[in-house]
């Protein structure tokens, strides 16, 4: 049903390279991309963009500034609200009572921010409310979908003095982690490799599932990438919080592949975020998770562990398929959407399998 590739070990690729034995290439290739809520999807349609059509020049990253800042004001926000939640029982994970100026200087800059960037005072308070041993203590603990931060949290938190300084213009690394829901459908196109890439970004709240259609049922849509966050094993879904994120991408897999008609299309499976999977599994167990509740390390080498686990995860979504009365084939890749170099060498493979089925659709490969 699908192979599973771990791009770290890849080779790096020139734009020299060419596969062999493959006949003139499409001209044109359209993507749509979608996934539950949270899965990295505009994060991987940013990260695109910039490898093939390079950095945005300074005035368009300004544009960038309020989303950054109402991102950290957010999760500082939630912290806070965290904090002071289950401080109620449990005194440790409250913060330090000198640190209630700085939450009355943060939650008042809160009440009154407009569309504007984080100022170096509030910047200050922020940056000793995330050093507070009782906020810290918090951000370990799972299971709390009212007090879920974005995953990019904590690379702004560490980047504050720099982010809130006047004259701070955001890196083309803070554009791409920096999360920006997706409403509607987003469509971005560069060229490569000879061929117009044209990406259709679809949002994964269940409202903006219901517009799928309106791409997925195009003549010339090639592919499609479906995302899945495994980092979301153990972070309730924020629209039924009785389930994960993970499995709510499942449920979605699984859906998808009941009600698609369509055969002819490439089918690529993204399982996203391995970098936050990666570090969690040490210390969060996966089998928690209802869907990985079966799963088993002999332990013998602990640094495979990780590599089992996404084996396992991967051969759950793709034996789902067999269920349904489908031919389709699903190729698979293991990605971290805010990795420049391995979505370099993964959308290497993308393109190869898409230019491969066009060839074959048209007949020039056999």
């Amino acid at each position: 049903m699908g192979a599973c590739c771990y791009s770290e070990g890849r080779r790096s690729l020139s734009k020299g390279d060419k596969p062999e034995g493959r006949g003139k290439a499409p001209r044109k290739i359209k993507l749509a991309i979608i996934g539950g809520a949270q899965s990295g999807k505009s994060t991987l349609v940013k990260q695109l963009v910039r490898i093939h059509k390079g950095d945005l020049d300074p005035k368009r990253r300004r544009d960038y500034i309020s989303i950054i800042a109402r991102n950290i004001l957010m999760s500082v926000e939630k912290l806070i609200s965290k904090s002071e939640g289950l401080g109620l029982e449990e005194p440790q994970l409250l913060y330090a009572e000198e640190r209630g100026m700085d939450v009355e200087v943060v939650r008042a800059y809160i009440e009154e921010q407009k569309e504007v960037a984080i100022s170096p005072r509030v910047g200050k308070a922020i940056e000793r409310i995330w050093g507070d041993p009782g906020i810290q203590a918090c951000v370990d603990i799972a299971g709390q979908p009212n007090y879920a931060m974005n995953d990019s949290a904590e690379y702004f938190f560490e980047n504050l003095e720099r982010v809130c300084n006047p004259a701070y213009i955001p890196s083309m690394d803070d554009i791409v982690i920096v999360r920006c829901r997706t409403a509607g459908i987003y469509e971005k196109s560069f060229e490569f490799d000879g061929c117009k890439f044209t990406l259709y970004d679809l949002g994964g709240q269940k409202s903006e599932r219901k517009k799928w259609n309106h791409v997925l049922g195009r003549n010339d849509l090639n592919g499609i990438l479906f995302l899945v966050a495994v980092s979301g094993y153990d972070i309730p879904a924020r629209e039924n919080p009785s389930i994960s994120q993970l499995e709510e991408s499942f449920e979605i897999f699984v859906d998808f592949n009941k009600t698609c008609k369509e055969e002819k299309r490439s089918f690529i499976l993204l399982l996203n975020k391995y970098d936050i999977f990666y570090r969690k599994i040490g210390y969060r167990d996966i089998t928690c998770n209802p869907l990985l509740k079966n799963f088993k390390f002999d332990g013998k080498i602990p640094d495979q562990k990780p590599v089992r686990a996404m084996e396992y995860i991967e051969k759950l979504f793709l034996d789902s398929i067999k269920k349904n009365d489908t031919s389709r084939e699903w190729y698979c890749h293991v990605t971290n959407a805010t990795n420049e170099q391995m979505i370099t060498h993964v959308f290497w493979d993308v393109k190869d399998k898409l230019f491969e089925a066009s060839l074959q659709e048209t007949g020039l490969m056999i």
